[in-house]
């Protein structure tokens, strides 16, 4: 950044003026925080709304619709989606509503820091009651998959989908089994942390932002919609999967990768001054 200063002033007016620039960058950095704070809580607010829309969502129409055994309902909202004669894709859905819906309504919970300190007991029972509920979720997705397809519109598409699901699936399945391992077994929180917020990314933003995407495509469509949607492996698994994966490891360091680091630095410095005790 270059500064520029009239070379005719005093040493006491310039050392003023450049005081007066360093206080007026200072002033512009603290608005732009403030802004982007303000940003952020509005983006929490939608964000959390947006998720416990779309659990009540699936709770109000599809868990109700299994309750009240009218299972056909189902097609009302997406056709081709029950298959009267495949039972093991009804159970398979139906087990992924259920555990779906939970996750979303009771998982973002734990990824709030005061909540977790103050009810600890509940954020592991919860916590091991999500990520199993998940873990089912993901193999009646699966088997629903394996018996009936994603692709109902358009079968050309149908294994390019198919496959692009069970990637998908996979990656979910792995944040759940390693969340749990360093939590319940390794005890390290740090790496529990760090695959929370990937299980986040994968689950709750690539949701969000996969029935947006939904809404555009509409918008933009018109009727050729049903045509596209779900249909392209690019579109089903790249542009939220991966992403939203990766978009987990930034917030996770971003939020803990400073006291991470200090913490290294400060077992750094206890090696050099000869504090560290001998392995």
């Amino acid at each position: 950044m270059y500064e520029s200063f009239d070379s005719r002033l005093s040493p006491d007016d310039e050392g003023k003026q450049r005081n007066g620039y360093v206080v007026s960058q200072k002033t512009t950095e603290q608005t732009c925080a403030k802004i982007l704070r303000w940003e952020w809580r509005l983006f929490l607010v939608t964000f959390s709304f947006g998720l416990f829309s779309l659990a009540i969502y699936m709770i109000s129409f599809y868990v109700r619709s299994m309750l009240r055994r009218n299972l056909a309902a189902w097609d009302i909202v997406f056709p081709g989606m029950y298959h009267v004669d495949n039972v093991k894709s009804q159970i398979g859905l139906g087990v992924h509503f259920i555990g779906g819906a939970y996750f979303v309504l009771m998982a973002p919970l734990q990824y709030v820091p005061w909540f977790r300190k103050k009810y600890l007991n509940f954020h592991r029972w919860n916590g091991r009651v999500a990520v199993t509920l998940l873990g089912i979720t993901v193999v009646g997705g699966s088997i629903y998959t394996w018996e009936v397809g994603i692709s109902q519109i358009v079968p050309e598409y149908q294994t390019s989908a198919n496959c692009a699901m069970y990637v998908f699936g996979v990656l979910v399945f792995t944040c759940c089994v390693m969340l749990y391992y360093h939590a319940a077994i390794s005890k390290q929180i740090d790496k529990h942390q760090l695959w929370a917020y990937r299980l986040a990314g994968m689950v709750f933003g690539s949701q969000m932002y996969f029935r947006l995407i939904f809404l555009v495509e509409a918008m933009v469509l018109g009727e050729n919609f049903d045509d596209i949607a779900m249909t392209s492996t690019m579109f089903v698994f790249w542009t939220f999967a991966i992403p939203f994966a990766l978009l987990g490891d930034v917030v996770y360091w971003k939020l803990h990768g400073q006291k991470h680091g200090d913490g290294e630095q400060r077992q750094l410095n206890r090696y050099e001054n000869g504090e560290a005790s001998s392995s």
